[in-house]
């Protein structure tokens, strides 16, 4: 795909057309957007942090109830996804019987 591109910039140059210029190739005002990002990335985590330690001294015991249920979620998405796991391994050139028991056990495994 390089190749392409390259080819491309080439009859581009001959025929005259210039090449436009990438934005993150500029110099000049682009300078203070990774900056300033990162402080919004960074205002954004201390934020997150802080309401968690204010919502986790209040409740007790709900942050425990819903991680429970979201571990449970979670589990039984694994437990369904193994099915199709198994369905796309039959599904190469494995005998069947072969494929079930490797897609079990390293799904299993895997876990």
């Amino acid at each position: 795909m390089q190749k392409e591109w390259d080819m491309v910039d080439v009859v581009s140059s001959e025929a005259g057309i210039p090449r436009p210029d990438h934005p993150l190739e500029q110099s000049g005002g682009a300078k203070w957007f990774l900056p300033a990002f990162g402080v919004l990335v960074l205002a954004g985590l201390i934020y997150v942090g802080y309401a968690l330690s204010q919502d986790l001294a209040i409740a007790k015991t709900v942050p425990w109830i819903l991680l429970g249920i979201a571990l449970l979620i979670a589990l039984g998405f694994e437990f369904v996804n193994r099915f199709h796991d198994t369905a796309n391994a039959v599904a190469t050139a494995l005998p069947a019987e072969f494929a079930v028991m490797w897609s079990g056990c390293s799904t299993s495994l895997a876990s």
